[in-house]
């Protein structure tokens, strides 16, 4: 029977009793190492990549797809001031308590509010119409 297996020696320990045509053979029709690419998409189950197999910063922002991480996955404090973009909050999305400006209609409208002297307000021209002016002394 040990004819039949060409490359077998039995005498040597577990992980050295093929021969290197026999290793050679193996390495084609079995590789023990995964390369670049490799692993498609269609070969992977559902649910086959867990939390624990992604390494640390694996995951950047070009990965994550639009709307990708949901509000429950956000930690509490995760979103700071230098994070929020400039215009990304609406009146709608305000708590309530927050003073948000809007027109007759109701609608949002951007309000400023602004203290200056009676000299410093008598100097503008024009006035700007969405500003709140407060003269101080």
């Amino acid at each position: 029977m040990a004819d039949l297996i060409a490359g077998l020696d039995m005498s040597k320990p577990v992980g050295q009793r093929f021969g290197p045509e026999m290793i050679a053979e193996i390495e084609v029709v079995a590789p023990s190492t995964v390369n670049d690419g490799d692993i498609t998409e269609p070969k992977l189950d559902d649910s086959s990549v867990s939390t624990r197999t992604i390494a640390a910063k694996a995951v950047t922002e070009p990965k994550l797809g639009d709307k990708a991480v949901s509000t429950r996955a956000l930690d509490d404090g995760a979103v700071t001031d230098d994070k929020i973009a400039l215009g990304a909050l609406h009146p709608e999305k305000v708590a309530p308590g927050i003073p948000t400006a809007v027109d007759y209609n109701n609608n949002p409208v951007t309000l400023r509010h602004c203290v200056l002297t009676a000299a410093q307000y008598a100097a503008l021209n024009p006035v700007d119409p969405n500003t709140l002016y407060y003269i101080s002394a």
